[in-house]
């Protein structure tokens, strides 16, 4: 029992992080709409974070040579501070700002947990990585899916709770900050086993990529899919005129939470690479049926959650499977590689979709996340044999 509570230590705190993310996720996006108006606009802001989480990743193992884990995560709560500062003023440049330092805050305080918890699962549970890297996963997609929930919740405790107003805490960019603070408490208990300075790996980024090529392109494609739903998957329900829509990104979110464990754990028994294939054709097939879906509330939210599911599942069986090729002292390297190939599939889809929508309407999310999936579906095809 001792050993999977640094995990769950861990989990606790990506998921508190992961609530201040899918806050900023409604909110965000909202706010950009009211006060500009242009998609194409909104795409180009909210690619920035991604971008500078793609920087974070290139710079992150010199950093860690520098100073250890816990060093970068305590600098990550000043950083929050002068984001939510910015997000006072209705300025593209303060907003923009806003983004980046969010990205950074957010985007690298995700990516030292995930080291965090992939250098010690290769230590301690080498044979079962799968389901235990789906528990800390699991807990990205739960904060995610309650975020707006707790929103809710608290925004109208405030109206009654003075206190709470004066700690700025009846708006949401002062929720964002309390919890990516709370989210640094919690692994302060286990401040042992943090990773602590590192020496030069042996490995670079373009190694890591070419032994792991396939479940590096399935984050590209998972990404570019995540990210461009955070952004317009509301926008794309409330243009087609759905009274609920900003329960969309819950319900997908949930699924990953209620599916993502038991695909893990599926994994660890068959090959990593036809269970990530798997998970990409059942996404391609959902993402085809989404503008028959978006039009009926219940229809929607149960194809997206089952969409979410599949797609949440290929971050922790892509993980695992980059574990297990990269050896002990490349799971840096592997960690800030996966997690580059992410973004840098955020930054295309978030592009793409915006400026898409803006040229031919809402359902240049649909064609979007089609080119995705099918770009990945054919590469496997040609590199994987039938058995």
């Amino acid at each position: 029992m001792m050993r999977i509570l640094p995990v769950l230590i861990l989990a606790m705190s990506g998921f508190l992080v992961s609530v201040a993310m899918s806050i900023s996720v409604i909110f965000i996006p909202v706010k950009l709409e009211s006060m500009f108006q242009d998609e194409h606009i909104i795409g180009a802001l909210l690619s920035l974070e991604p971008f500078l989480v793609v920087v974070f990743c290139f710079f992150l193992p010199a950093m860690l040579r520098f100073q250890g884990t816990l060093y970068w995560l305590a600098l990550m709560l000043p950083i929050k501070g002068i984001a939510f500062n910015l997000m006072q003023y209705s300025s593209v440049w303060t907003w923009g700002g806003a983004i980046i330092l969010l990205g950074i805050a957010g985007g690298g305080q995700i990516t030292l947990y995930q080291y965090w918890c992939s250098q010690y699962c290769s230590q301690m549970f080498s044979g079962n990585q799968g389901m235990v890297l789906g528990i800390f996963a699991t807990a990205i997609s739960l904060g995610l899916a309650v975020g707006p929930y707790f929103q809710a919740e608290l925004l109208s405790m405030a109206t009654y709770f003075p206190l709470l107003q004066q700690w700025q805490l009846n708006n949401a960019s002062g929720l964002i900050l309390l919890f990516g603070v709370l989210g640094t408490l919690p692994v302060m208990m286990i401040y042992r086993s943090a990773p602590h300075r590192q020496t030069i790996e042996s490995y670079s980024f373009v190694d890591c990529y070419r032994r792991t090529k396939g479940a590096m392109l399935a984050i590209v494609t998972t990404g570019c899919c995540f990210f461009s739903c955070t952004g317009f998957l509301v926008l794309y329900g409330l243009d087609n005129q759905l009274d609920d829509a900003p329960y969309l990104f819950s319900a997908f979110i949930l699924g990953a939470l209620m599916l993502e464990l038991p695909i893990a754990a599926i994994s660890d028994r068959v090959d990593r690479k036809y269970m990530i294939v798997l998970c990409i054709m059942v996404s391609m097939s959902c993402v085809s049926f989404l503008p028959i879906a978006i039009t009926h509330f219940y229809y929607a939210v149960t194809l997206l959650f089952i969409w979410g599911g599949f797609m949440g599942a290929i971050y922790s069986v892509a993980l695992a499977l980059i574990s297990e090729l990269c050896e002990q002292d490349g799971l840096l390297v592997s960690s800030c590689t996966y997690t580059l190939m992410e973004n840098i599939g955020g930054i295309i889809g978030l592009i793409l979709t915006g400026l898409f929508t803006t040229l031919i309407g809402g359902d240049a999310l649909v064609y979007v996340l089609m080119a995705a999936c099918l770009a990945y579906f054919a590469y496997a095809l040609t590199r994987y044999p039938i058995r």
